[in-house]
């Protein structure tokens, strides 16, 4: 992204490609603020570009796909809800994408799945997901925090923020609605 920056090289079509993987890659690891920052370039980028006139069909169906997981990863559950339906309508154009309609498919069920469990604009976000799943380890927070590979402080964060967000004030009562609500498995 720097060498996209430096080099002013943003108005690039195939630059779209880059913020698309910067959101998702910074969304995985935690760090949200750069991964909406990236979201957000790669959104208005894909906008700008309009229908993908000479552009792939994978490319029509990648790009959108790609973002729509990272807006999962942020919790934007209605971005991307939006750039799923537009990879949808990709799909007829790759039918031999096979990998990518599975990635259709398994996005739209996580979708469904969110958008079923939690009320609207309280999702999970990857970070708070990640703790979520290691709450039934009775492992301390900093050994979570160790797992994860952050502090103490962001781990506590996360699952102060994840009991908000199931209406729980414990950690056992954050794994049992959890697991009532199938966001965590039993």
């Amino acid at each position: 992204m720097s060498v996209v920056e430096v080099n002013r090289l943003e108005s690039l079509p195939t630059v779209l490609l880059a913020w698309l993987v910067a959101a998702k890659v910074e969304a995985l690891i935690g760090d949200s603020a750069r991964a909406a920052l990236h979201a957000e370039r790669g959104r208005k980028h894909l906008e700008a570009i309009g229908d993908f006139r000479g552009f792939s069909s994978r490319l029509q169906l990648m790009a959108p796909l790609c973002l729509a997981e990272a807006f999962v990863a942020l919790g934007d559950l209605t971005a991307a809800r939006e750039m799923w339906v537009r990879a949808d309508a990709a799909r007829a154009r790759e039918p031999r994408a096979a990998l990518a309609h599975r990635a259709l498919a398994r996005l739209d069920a996580e979708l469904t799945r969110l958008a079923v469990v939690l009320p609207a604009g309280q999702s999970l976000t990857a970070a708070e997901r990640r703790v979520l799943e290691l709450l039934p380890t009775h492992a301390s927070l900093q050994e979570i925090a160790d797992q994860l590979f952050v502090s103490r402080n962001t781990v506590k964060t996360h699952a102060l923020s994840v009991y908000r967000k199931l209406g729980v004030a414990t950690r056992g009562d954050a794994v049992r609605r959890a697991r009532e609500l199938h966001v965590l498995a039993e």
